[in-house]
């Protein structure tokens, strides 16, 4: 599977996704965990992750991203997490994704947007 590329997990009843549950896959560029029910990003979920330019999270029920849960993806381009239900997100939360060039966050419930959340 080292060759993998692309994976989908839509339409699930995913409610947890265990720190480095993607270890051992560097070639995955795109990962869609769309409609499931993971309430909390946490650190080390997409670790070691090296060549990921495209997560998903749509319509997940996402209420919460931890700090340091996108560490150490330097190719990111694009984060998708559109019809969540995220209220804040911590200061500096995308400092460790110099490339990334699409940031999604609409029909969510993001109360306060501060401009070091990306700088």
């Amino acid at each position: 599977m080292k060759k993998l590329t692309f994976i989908t997990l839509d339409d699930n009843i995913i409610e947890d996704i265990k720190p480095f549950a993607f270890e051992g896959l560097p070639a995955v560029k795109v990962i869609n965990i769309n409609r499931n029910n993971i309430k909390k990003l946490k650190p080390s979920m997409v670790h070691a992750l090296t060549s990921l330019n495209k997560l998903c999270l749509i319509n997940s029920n996402v209420e919460i991203v931890e700090p340091e849960t996108f560490t150490d993806l330097d190719a990111m381009v694009e984060l998708h997490f559109g019809n969540n239900q995220i209220v804040a997100l911590e200061d500096e939360m995308f400092l460790d994704l110099p490339f990334l060039e699409a940031l999604i966050l609409s029909h969510n419930r993001i109360q306060t947007l501060k401009m070091d959340i990306y700088i």
